[in-house]
């Protein structure tokens, strides 16, 4: 038994050594996070009467379905309590996406690019990796777990318990361990990291969808989802450990079930087969373009079906809309002058955009691996031009672009239709998504620019997703600076359909989109694409 995990230690700190950057990043972010927030808010909200606007201010269907129901003890709103109602659900997210991409990229794409044969190769136990990777996951998340719980101590704000410290940092931790395990199984099942990526943000964003739908409708769905847990855990109010409790149990269990799994395959084997294989595959798949598109296929109709559905459920939540908003008093005056509907499309399509703007960003990033992998010196064989790589991935991102944003437009529109007895503007619900859609273009040309200047530092548009993501949510909220809030072209988009349309920013954002564009092709043409990852 004891050869299975043999040299454990030894991998560990190999892990360590190779993920060290990223750890720390991690590290850092997720506690810049709270921290930041926490010490903001004693500034934002001084007295009892401003943190009950503030309370209010998110007590409305449109962050309900971002941020979750309100918690706060009977006839007090602490500063605690305001912070897990603003923090705690994003910042689990930002604690899951990161754990599931260490995951993978120690896993699955090892076993991909044969790297880990090689490691294997010496004296290391058939378990050892997974293991040492698991320890790892364990102690990079107690170390967030220590540096948020009593950070938030150390700051020493009014409402902010030591119970209630580490239970809001336990969960938040524990997110991250629980969605690690859920993407040590997914390495398993399936033959490719894009597969294991692909599944693994599925089951996140099902996680948040079922979360979401459960706490705008009032009832028990939100139990079935992990990230219901990190809010019925009531950090602050009602303290309830049960579910971090829970979700460390069965973070065991799925990574228990994975040594099982994983003991029982061959390197490089995987449980998911596709046992009928096709003799004549499409005349498409002789082409590049037909190529991408069939190795880009799965991931991308996961993430439409999740978007498609995100859009039903938001437009069937419009026919209670007007009864909710008004049963609350700062709403309430909101809407008097402004229609409610309007409000609610205005604060959840920006949102519902940055989502549908991930798949993009994954094609983008496609010809990084696919230079990594060696596998464009064989489409650069062929009698292609040397920028054709590039354009096709932009091509194909714009693509992915239109039909995002039109299906959830569609989706969104035909259940709020549906609902509603004096019907919804289509033409309306079209333009508060279409106008995004620079915003996705402007993503595409730095992405394209990272690529062809330099592609080993390509992440840094998850950087920038994740700055534009958080000026969107917690900007205004935080007090941040308009010069800094502005660095997001999220922030250029105005405030349709509550104002109108303002032409000249969506103009500005598609221009310098274009011009980045023109210099990417440029750059890519005379990088030396085989040498350069």
């Amino acid at each position: 038994m004891s050869r299975l995990f043999n040299n454990t230690i030894l991998y560990i700190r190999f892990l360590l050594k190779k993920e060290r950057l990223y750890l720390l990043a991690y590290l850092f972010i997720v506690t810049f996070l709270v921290l930041s927030q926490a010490s903001s808010f004693s500034e934002l909200y001084p007295s009892a009467v401003e943190r009950e606007i503030g309370a209010n201010s998110m007590n409305n269907p449109a962050m309900v379905a971002i941020l979750g129901p309100v918690y706060k003890d009977e006839g007090n709103f602490t500063l605690g309590a305001l912070l897990v109602n603003q923090t705690i659900l994003f910042t689990s997210i930002v604690s899951a996406i990161f754990n599931i991409i260490l995951v993978t990229r120690n896993t699955r794409s090892e076993e991909e690019t044969g790297r880990l044969e090689i490691i294997k190769s010496y004296p290391f136990g058939k378990l050892t990796d997974y293991a040492s990777l698991f320890l790892v996951i364990f102690f990079i998340n107690f170390l967030s777990f220590i540096t948020i719980g009593f950070g938030l101590l150390l700051l020493n704000i009014d409402g902010i318990s030591l119970k209630g410290s580490l239970l809001f940092s336990a969960i938040i931790s524990s997110t991250g361990v629980f969605f690690a395990s859920i993407s040590v199984l997914f390495s398993n099942l399936f033959d490719s990291s894009r597969n294991v990526y692909s599944s693994s943000f599925m089951v996140l964003g099902l996680s948040y969808l079922i979360r979401a739908i459960g706490d705008l409708n009032k009832n028990n769905l939100s139990f079935f989802s992990p990230l219901g847990w990190v809010l019925k855990s009531r950090a602050f109010t009602g303290n309830n450990y049960l579910y971090f409790i829970l979700l460390l149990i069965l973070s065991i269990f799925i990574f228990v079930v994975s040594l099982y799994l994983y003991l029982k395959r061959d390197m490089g084997d995987y449980i998911f087969k596709n046992k009928r294989k096709k003799e004549n595959n499409s005349f498409l798949l002789t082409t590049p373009t037909g190529l991408i598109l069939k190795l880009l296929t799965t991931g991308f109709v996961f993430w439409t079906i999740f978007i498609v559905v995100l859009a039903g459920s938001y437009g069937y939540l419009l026919s209670d809309i007007d009864s909710f908003m008004s049963s609350i008093s700062y709403l309430a005056l909101q809407s008097s002058n402004t229609d409610s509907i309007k409000q609610f499309i205005a604060t959840i399509f920006p949102l519902m955009s940055a989502i549908s703007l991930i798949p993009v960003i994954i094609t983008m990033l496609y010809s990084v691996s696919e230079e990594k992998s060696g596998r464009l010196e064989i489409v650069l064989s062929k009698k292609i031009g040397k920028a054709f790589p590039l354009l096709n991935l932009i091509f194909i991102g714009v693509i992915q672009t239109l039909i995002v944003q039109i299906l959830f437009a569609l989706f969104f529109w035909l259940t709020g239709n549906s609902t509603l007895p004096e019907g919804l503007s289509y033409y309306m619900v079209t333009k508060a998504s279409l106008m995004f859609v620079p915003t996705f273009g402007l993503f595409i040309s730095i992405s394209s620019l990272l690529i062809a200047v330099a592609p080993r530092l390509i992440n840094i548009i998850w950087i920038y997703y994740g700055f534009c993501v958080f000026m969107m949510l917690f900007g205004e909220t935080l007090d941040i600076s308009r010069p800094i809030r502005k660095l997001s072209p999220f922030e250029w988009i105005g405030n349709y359909p509550i104002d109108s349309i303002e032409i000249e920013p969506l103009v500005a954002i598609l221009f310098i989109s274009f011009v980045l564009v023109l210099i990417s092709i440029i750059f890519y043409i005379k990088r030396d694409k085989l040498r350069s990852i």
